[in-house]
């Protein structure tokens, strides 16, 4: 006789739905797909967004702010920068006109930063003049690199600087390019000097003709000085110390040569010369 056996209700095929299963499965990727959808939506947007405002006249440059020059004046940066009036604060290559700044001759070197809305704000370090440089009748202003920064004028009448003779150009093709070689040599001399205020003041004057041998005027006295092309400011400063004894003669001397060592020599009028050590 059968035995009637209780159905396990864990083997019902109502508690084994593949289709229910699946559904469940696919509702949390297409949440993540709605999310992905909305993202890149409001990145589209703001995107969008962006390149309205960047685009919109408030943010074009409008005005180019110059500071930091003293002898140059601010329109030549402004002149430079002008095609850049109207575009967008945003579009302009800060670095690019940096390099672009740097090749005006009085800039040493130059900033270029956005001021929102309009503004494009320029911070210039101008080059420092060093000398008067002479060649021909053409007088020219030097920095310390021996580069010419501008021709001498009423406008520079403040500068108290010496007047460098005996120069020249490269290249007479090329006329504001000084030959290297005398230039350097006049360079090395003020800049030597500079590091000694109190004897860099006494110079009035350098003519460097022979390139091996730079003859110096000093304020207030017309003998030639010759330093030759090293130790500078050992060799004038060993003329300061004896000039008062040089200048017991009846007249000063003509020229003084400081180029050897201790032995230093005067030459007086009629090829008289004198050494420290006694006549020669």
């Amino acid at each position: 006789m059968p035995v009637p056996a209780p159905a396990d209700k864990r083997f019902r095929r109502a508690h084994v739905s593949p289709r229910r299963r699946r559904g469940r499965n696919r509702a949390p990727w297409m949440m993540i797909g709605s999310v992905a959808a909305g993202v890149l939506l409001l990145v589209g947007l703001g995107t969008w967004g962006l390149k309205k405002v960047a685009a919109s006249d408030t943010l074009k440059v409008a005005t180019i702010s110059v500071e930091g020059t003293r002898r140059m004046p601010e329109g030549v940066v402004q002149t430079a920068m002008a095609e850049l009036i109207g575009q967008s604060v945003f579009s302009v290559d800060l670095e690019r006109w940096r390099d672009e700044l740097r090749t005006i001759r009085w800039v040493a070197d130059a900033s270029v930063r956005r001021v929102l809305p309009s503004t494009l704000a320029v911070t210039i370090v101008e080059r420092q003049p060093i000398a008067i440089g002479r060649v021909g009748d053409t007088l020219t202003i030097i920095d310390r690199r021996g580069v010419i920064l501008d021709q001498y004028g009423p406008n520079y009448k403040d500068l108290d600087l010496p007047i460098v003779d005996g120069l020249a150009y490269a290249d007479d093709s090329q006329v504001g390019t000084l030959e290297q070689t005398r230039a350097a040599l006049a360079v090395r001399l003020l800049n030597e000097l500079q590091r000694t205020p109190d004897l860099s003041a006494q110079v009035s004057q350098v003519d460097v003709s022979d390139a091996r041998d730079a003859v110096v005027l000093v304020r207030g006295d017309a003998t030639l000085l010759h330093l030759g092309d090293r130790e500078f400011r050992e060799r004038l400063q060993a003329y300061v110390d004896l000039a008062p004894r040089l200048k017991e003669e009846k007249q000063a001397p003509e020229a003084v040569d400081l180029r050897f060592g201790k032995r230093v020599y005067a030459r007086y009028g009629a090829g008289r010369t004198k050494g420290t050590g006694g006549e020669e």
